[in-house]
């Protein structure tokens, strides 16, 4: 099952704006596109977009993120890490990155598979109120996502990247994220079941 909603927006232009959504893996490819209206064709527009949630307040770590953060740091709010990439090998399941608002340069995140389950994702979402927009580094995509994970209020741009968001995994959520500046594909989804992609901007 997989489950996409977009909500439609004023002066949409689809000769600029264009979302596919690829699903591979199959003996034919699935492609969606964005009418003239802002709409998924063959499917309605979403529920308004929301602001991020506040980050859950459990006894699961969450960690942070910021573009003036350092490495060395132990991730929490007062002393986030720098880089995605150093976070992806400290993610476990069912913990949180939350991400300053800010620009991040060179820099993409991996969702490594096996560091996961479906009751256990790993969440990577904004700091409620705050924009961080991920760039990603090279022309590789920006969010590789190999494992459940719940994706939420981020902004991916990126000229020359092959796709912006590439699911690997089966229970997958991705919302209330504006996408723009693609090479390649907005988001790709790679022949898997009981993806959620919804609220976001394309």
């Amino acid at each position: 099952m997989i489950k996409t909603d977009t909500t439609a927006y004023a002066g949409v232009r689809t000769a600029a704006v264009c979302l596919l959504l690829a699903i591979a893996g199959a003996a034919n490819s699935h492609l969606l596109g964005v009418t003239a209206n802002g709409e998924i064709a063959g499917q309605q527009s979403a529920p308004p977009r929301r602001t991020p949630s506040a980050p859950p307040q459990t006894n699961v770590p969450t960690y942070y993120v910021a573009p003036n953060g350092d490495d060395h740091n132990s991730g929490s709010i007062a002393a986030p890490w720098a880089t995605l990439q150093h976070a992806r090998y400290s993610l476990q399941a069912g913990e949180t990155i939350v991400l300053r608002g800010g620009i991040y340069v060179n820099d993409g995140l991996d969702v490594l598979r096996g560091s996961s389950t479906k009751d256990q994702p790993i969440t990577i979402m904004a700091y409620p109120g705050e924009a961080p927009v991920l760039t990603g580094g090279g022309a590789g995509t920006v969010l590789t996502l190999s494992a459940p994970a719940i994706v939420e209020g981020l902004a991916f741009s990126r000229v020359n990247a092959s796709d912006l968001v590439d699911i690997w995994s089966p229970y997958v959520t991705v919302q209330n994220c504006t996408f723009r500046e693609a090479g390649g594909q907005f988001i790709r989804v790679n022949g898997m079941q009981n993806i959620v992609i919804q609220g976001n901007i394309f």
